[in-house]
């Protein structure tokens, strides 16, 4: 300590300061981000629901993005100074799908008396999918009549919203994307590979012993046979919009194959799955065609990036697999459609795109290529074509 005389109001006073913190000592930042929009790249405003992995710090949060962990790193990390300390933030907002931030602080030479936190810079946070539906119809002065069976197919993207003054087709990108359902559950680099495979059901059945809601990691089964840890399950494969398949990670035992066991999945489930339904062990097919991922791609990502035009059918299954992570499956969705008997139409989900070119095209009309913005607030569409 310091001591001084300080003199106030024609008074001597002996000051006797406090020695001043280290700097691991003080509350500060152990983690921070600027949360930004991918396609705008502007900061996303708050407000922001986030949860630490650790329940010793503090979360804090701006109204321009900035987020973090806060907390005295020499009172809740003491050994920084030997050995690093893993940190997370879970964020959630309104508009985007959650993103979970990771990083390792330290270990730092000379803590307490140094410290600098982990800065991740700017992180963007993806969008969640929107369904582009709209009518087609024909400007057949004076009335406008829908035209039925046009196809309306992605002829183009933007996946960044262009700057001022732009003139289409100025940064125009192939449509070289595809949706998947359900969407991705784990976070898969760019260079994942795609497999088409068909899956062939085992004749063996099991029931869903209690329903599951969205988020499941284990399920009980009416039974075992068949029912191993590595294989992939189906569950609910009698309703081919709701069917989902999950590898199983573990399997607990039981004393014979007639009696009910639980699994543990890889994944975690994405739909709601009612009581009883009926599930059953799938087995991958030979490979079809294969696609890669262009762009890394994050859970809950429906629309992903690949390396060129499409090849895997409408409709079929794919493996994904990066090689890193168990491999997960879901249905392809190609970004196309034709319209009904009233000129109604809708696209797949699409995520992570600012701006489509959609080509429409009927044999009473001209080739049409309307440019339309991925916009949650706004995404039907009406358009009158000549």
């Amino acid at each position: 300590m310091v001591q001084r005389s300080v003199n106030a109001n024609g008074h001597d006073w002996l000051f006797d300061s406090d020695t001043p913190a280290l700097p691991g000592g003080r509350m500060r930042a152990l983690l921070r981000a600027r949360l930004v929009d991918e396609i705008s790249g502007d900061p996303v405003a708050a407000p922001f629901a986030l949860r630490a992995s650790r329940t010793d710090v503090a979360t804090r949060a701006t109204a321009d993005g900035l987020v973090g962990l806060v907390a005295a790193p020499a009172r809740v990390l003491p050994e920084l100074a030997l050995a690093g300390a893993a940190l997370s933030l879970e964020v959630r907002r309104s508009g985007f799908l959650p993103r979970t931030l990771h990083a390792t602080l330290g270990p730092i030479a000379g803590f307490p008396a140094s410290f600098a936190p982990v800065d991740l810079g700017d992180v963007a946070l993806h969008r969640e999918g929107v369904v582009l539906a709209g009518r087609i119809l024909q400007n057949a002065m004076p009335a406008l009549l829908p035209l039925a069976g046009a196809t309306v197919v992605l002829d183009a993207v933007w996946s960044q919203l262009p700057p001022p003054y732009w003139i289409a087709p100025a940064l125009a990108e192939p449509p070289d994307v595809i949706t998947l359902s359900p969407p991705l559950r784990a976070e898969r680099p760019a260079g994942t590979t795609l497999r088409e495979r068909a899956l062939a059901f085992a004749a063996v059945v099991q029931t869903l012993r209690t329903p599951q809601e969205p988020g499941a990691t284990q399920l009980e089964l009416s039974n075992g046979d068949g029912v191993a840890a590595g294989t992939a399950l189906a569950i609910d494969i009698d309703t081919p919009a709701a069917t989902e398949v999950l590898v199983i990670a573990a399997v607990t035992p039981a004393s014979a194959p007639d009696l009910p066991v639980r699994v543990t999945l890889e994944h975690p489930t994405t739909r709601r799955h009612r009581e009883g339904v009926r599930c059953a062990i799938a087995t991958p097919q030979p490979v079809v065609a294969n696609a890669t991922l262009d762009r890394d791609a994050l859970p809950g990502d429906p629309t992903v990036f690949l390396t060129a035009a499409p090849t895997l059918a409408d409709g079929a299954w794919a493996e994904i697999d990066d090689g890193l992570t168990a491999p997960e499956y879901a249905r392809v969705a190609l970004l196309s459609a034709t319209t009904d008997a009233d000129g109604h139409f809708s696209l797949p989900p699409i995520a992570r795109i600012a701006l489509v070119r959609l080509l429409v095209q009927h044999p009473a009309i001209a080739d049409a290529r309307p440019i339309v913005a991925v916009d949650p607030a706004a995404p039907r569409l009406a358009l009158a074509l000549e």
